[in-house]
């Protein structure tokens, strides 16, 4: 297997990578991070532990199972791994350690425990884990599906899940994944990925694969650097020596280097 980096994230989400809500600004150089919903609860005493539905309070020596606002889709060709975020284990909270299957559909259920000997709040919304995504080496029988419940939602009490089984009822694209892929190719987050992903593809392809075009615009910069000159040696007088050679000193060596050094990183 392979590790994703953020230009295969980019190229996979909508082909074989589906995340509603999408949020650009949480995928990072090999992982997406995953968000915090108000759907969490106890593992000790199955109770919800989301306060006004703002603040996800972890009590201390517990474990709390906490929901993403995300679902996802990955096809038979990715599989991944969520981790940890060091802040969140830094202040005492356990690693995360689990896996996400190919063909995988639905939100997330990550398990977190507390070793600290106080109470660990999380701000519901905020990024809590890690997803690494991974090429599989051969994809998976398209025919099989895994076997776990997507999101082990059997882990807790009925009584416990009303809300949740409400609000998925009313919310289909995380359990259908036709739904799941139209809310994020028409979501305004994934068309202003897709309108980077185009605008990043033009210009290397137009430098890349046409070479004369950089040259064609350094040339354009000599030119108008020359007219600069003209301009200002017949506006100012320039008649000394010196004049000229200080002023094609920072025409040459401070501004032109700049704007090819510009041109060459498009």
């Amino acid at each position: 297997m392979s590790v994703l980096s953020i230009k295969d994230l980019k190229k996979e989400i909508g082909k074989n990578i589906f995340i509603h809500p999408l949020k650009r600004e949480n995928i990072n150089d090999n992982t997406i991070n995953l968000t915090a919903s108000k759907f969490a609860w106890s593992v000790s005493t199955s109770h919800n532990i989301c306060e006004d539905e703002k603040t996800i309070i972890i009590p201390e020596n517990d474990t709390a199972l906490i929901y993403t606002n995300e679902a996802l889709y990955v096809s038979n060709k990715i599989g991944g791994t969520y981790h940890s975020k060091v802040s969140m284990v830094s202040k005492g909270l356990g690693h995360i350690g689990t896996t996400l299957d190919p063909m995988y559909l639905g939100l997330s259920l990550i398990a977190i425990h507390n070793h600290s000997g106080k109470p660990y709040k999380l701000k519901v919304g905020s990024t809590f884990v890690s997803l690494m995504f991974h090429y599989l080496n051969t994809p998976t029988d398209n025919k099989k599906r895994h076997d776990n419940t997507p999101g082990q939602i059997e882990l807790l009490k009925e009584e416990e899940l009303d809300k949740f089984n409400e609000w998925s009822e009313e919310n289909n694209w995380i359990k259908m994944q036709g739904e799941l892929e139209s809310e994020m190719l028409n979501s305004i987050q994934y068309k202003e990925l897709e309108r980077q992903n185009y605008e990043d593809k033009f210009h290397i392809n137009l430098l890349h694969n046409h070479p004369s075009v950089g040259y064609i615009a350094k040339s354009v910069l000599i030119g108008i650097s020359i007219i600069i000159f003209v301009y200002v040696k017949n506006t100012y007088e320039l008649t000394d020596t010196s004049s000229y050679i200080l002023f094609m000193l920072a025409l040459f060596t401070l501004l032109l280097p700049r704007a090819f050094s510009f041109i060459d990183n498009l």
